[in-house]
């Protein structure tokens, strides 16, 4: 086996500012494979940067590792020096303790966190610290030049070394010898450039750590808004960690490019909120509401007018002969209907006038409802309707469904901008009734529209409601006419002009 000579040894090969193990990489270079972000930062790095590979992998580790430790300067190659500067300020920052809140031992929060600075970073290179960049980029380089040149002289003597004591063995060395001594050039070439790049880096100190400062300033500000985001989107608590890191940061970036969904993040805790407390009342309180008066012969509801005479000695006998006849005056209690533990099925109209406010409401109800169906365990479909030409979009969540963030976030993505036609999605919310997860579910039916229906569809859908026993709570969306069409097959109408969650109360408790 060939030895690596002393001039070849003598050229350190470490490119990680960071220590780190083959965990620590392995976990990267996962998170980096199956994150489109993580690859767009790199790319974009490493046309201004030959390095930001390792350097991102670097920030990465300087973030997620519960004590990292930062190597010496001449541990590296000359190229990665630049490295190591910025890694080594970012470290030195009141930021950087503020950034590891966040990232420490967390791969989702390191990784969103890496994104943002790499990305600050690259575009701080190209301005601020160009030519730092580029010298960085001449010495890679100048060390692929050093390396050849030191590989050819430790293969030619080791030729020559194996040719001693025959009639080529003069001019090997001699071959030998000058690829040596053209690696000690190269080698030498190598290290002026280093010596005037680490120069030209201490004057610079201040203009990287300011560069590094800024790029946390934003990391904290991303990692702490795609957070709440994250939580603001988990269907239950502890449902996110759950998912594989890989699908927890391709959800965080999904969500930190929408304004939509923000927006709509912002809402939903309110009428996820306001839809258990609305089962919980429901459940609590259903059945002890004063409706009338009425004859009976239950003790708990008698009145306290009747009660008296159980205390006179003429009146008592009375008061038992009522008893026994089932005359006594009794309050009529009428609660609100019994807690539905049966499906739900939402329709949701995506015509183009449901766009904006309106659209963002009505999810926010749908997404509220599936909170309830997930609490209760209980099957949830919502269909996305339009025109009777638009695809219907049908998204199921079976009972008892575990990591269905996908799906929630795919509800809340969802848009047609189509038109409006209500036999479609009609239609299909029997269909999917007629499956036995579905079987006596509630329809909850959400428009702003208007649209006509045949007598002969209307006939036939309401007697297959009839027989599927299932009921429709109708929702107008800023609709100042009342809907005859929406009247005909529903079993009760809701009209929303103010789009807040006290709005939906009625709906949250109709199911």
């Amino acid at each position: 086996m060939m030895q690596r000579s002393i001039l070849s040894q003598a050229i350190p090969q470490e490119t990680q500012v960071v220590e780190h193990d083959a965990f620590d990489k392995d976990t990267f270079l996962s998170m980096k494979d199956n994150a489109q972000a993580l690859l767009d930062a790199q790319e974009k790095g490493t046309r201004e940067l030959n390095t930001f590979p390792p350097l991102m992998q670097d920030m990465f580790n300087s973030l997620y590792k519960y004590s990292p430790k930062v190597r010496e300067p001449n541990q590296l190659k000359s190229s990665h020096r630049f490295n190591h500067s910025l890694v080594n300020k970012a470290t030195e920052t009141d930021q950087y303790n503020h950034l590891r809140q966040y990232t420490k031992l967390d791969e989702v929060n390191s990784a969103l966190a890496t994104v943002t600075i790499a990305n600050k970073l690259t575009e701080t290179i190209k301005t601020e610290l160009k030519e730092q960049a580029e010298e960085a980029n001449k010495l890679a380089q100048q060390e692929v030049t050093c390396q050849n040149a030191c590989d050819k002289a430790d293969s030619l003597l080791d030729i020559a070394k194996k040719a001693r004591g025959t009639p080529q063995a003069k001019d090997l060395q001699d071959k030998a010898n000058q690829a040596q001594a053209k690696a000690g050039t190269t080698q030498k070439k190598l290290e002026k450039m280093q010596a005037q790049a680490e120069k030209n880096m201490a004057g610079s100190q201040q203009k990287i750590r300011q560069a590094m400062r800024s790029a946390e300033l934003d990391a904290i500000r991303d990692v702490k808004e795609t957070s709440e985001l994250m939580e603001a989107w988990g269907t239950e608590p502890g449902q996110l960690t759950q998912l594989p890191a890989e699908q927890r940061l391709e959800l965080a970036q999904k969500l930190a490019g929408k304004d939509k969904l923000k927006k709509l993040a912002g809402m939903l805790g309110r009428f996820r909120r306001m839809a258990i407390h609305s089962q919980k009342t429901k459940i609590n309180h259903g059945l002890d509401e004063v409706h009338d008066m009425e004859t009976g012969s239950d003790l708990e509801k008698v009145l306290p007018s009747e009660l008296v005479n159980l205390r006179h000695p003429l009146l008592k006998k009375q008061f038992q002969r009522k008893f026994t006849e089932g005359q006594l005056l009794q309050y009529q209690l009428r609660g609100r209907e019994k807690a539905g533990k049966g499906p739900i099925v939402c329709c949701v109209d995506s015509s183009g006038s449901m766009g904006g406010d309106n659209e963002l409401w009505a999810k926010a109800v749908a997404l509220a409802l599936l909170e309830i169906a997930q609490m209760q365990k209980r099957a949830f479909a919502v269909i996305f309707f339009g025109s009777e030409s638009d695809p219907l979009e049908i998204i199921e969540v079976h009972k008892g469904e575990q990591n269905i963030i996908d799906k929630v976030i795919q509800i809340a993505e969802y848009f047609l901008n189509g038109g409006t036609d209500f036999e479609k999605p009609l239609n299909a919310a029997i269909e999917l009734i007629e499956k036995t997860e579905f079987k006596k579910a509630d329809i909850v039916f959400v428009t702003d529209g208007h649209c006509g229906v045949s007598d002969e569809w209307l006939q036939e859908f309401v007697r297959r409601k009839a027989e599927k026993e299932t009921r429709i709570h109708s929702v107008l969306v800023e609709m100042v006419q009342s809907n005859e069409t929406v009247d005909s097959f529903s079993d009760q109408v809701s009209t929303v002009m103010d789009l807040t969650v006290d709005s939906a109360v009625e709906i949250f408790q109709g199911v």
